[in-house]
């Protein structure tokens, strides 16, 4: 084994995954629990909330865990890592300041950079791990594998680059003085195909994620 510490780094990222796609259909599930109003039901959803809960702080250091491992192979996952405890350290100071009462403009314009600063150490997370990837499949000679890797970081680029056009284009249609129905129509229709676009691309994260595991094993 070429890059043992990647292996052993992307397969808990690899694991993260699986774990955050059981926390969701735990959370739905729950969901679906409460809406019966059922006393046993609900009881069982607060159970399992609690255990999502749990799950999403071992994923969390799981995930910490695992960049810091495969970044000791592969320097761009090390980028990855520090963009994660930069992410923390933002996402900690947006919810102190979102969490002052009354607050100062000042005070919001900081809690505002600090939340959009927060959403891109998340994303430039995801797109280090992903060239980080690409790079060891490059010195791997697996050309599959790196060239998915470039694909699926260009993708993750477009994709957020989308998110604020769309959001962008709400804000324009919910000042025009066009009929409610025929704003919330395209909206929604807006909203759904990023949905759309988000869930096939987390997908291929996650089988890239599964076949990175099997490619550092060489």
């Amino acid at each position: 084994m070429k890059f043992p510490k990647a292996h052993a780094g992307v397969k808990k990222l690899f694991a993260v995954e699986l774990i955050e796609i059981v926390i969701a259909f735990v959370a739905v599930l729950a969901v679906v629990f409460v809406a019966t109003k059922s006393h046993g039901l609900v009881l069982a959803a607060g159970s399992m909330l609690l255990a999502t809960g749990i799950a999403a702080v071992v994923a969390f250091i799981l995930s910490l865990v695992g960049l810091h491992q495969a970044g000791k192979d592969e320097p761009q996952i090390q980028y990855a890592f520090c963009m994660a405890i930069l992410g923390i350290i933002l996402g900690v100071v947006s919810s102190i300041l979102g969490g002052i009462k009354e607050p100062s403009k000042l005070v919001k314009v900081f809690a505002d950079i600090s939340e959009t600063g927060e959403s891109l150490a998340k994303l430039f997370t995801l797109f280090y791990v992903l060239m980080g990837i690409s790079t060891l499949a490059k010195k791997l000679a697996d050309k599959e594998m790196e060239r998915k890797g470039k694909r699926l970081a260009n993708w993750v680029i477009l994709l957020y680059c989308a998110a604020i056009v769309i959001g962008v284009v709400g804000m324009i249609l919910s000042g025009l003085p066009s009929a409610p129905a025929v704003v919330a129509t395209v909206a929604a229709i807006l909203a759904i195909v990023a949905a759309v676009a988000e869930l096939v691309v987390y997908v291929l994260i996650v089988l890239y994620y599964a076949k990175a595991v099997k490619m550092l094993k060489k």
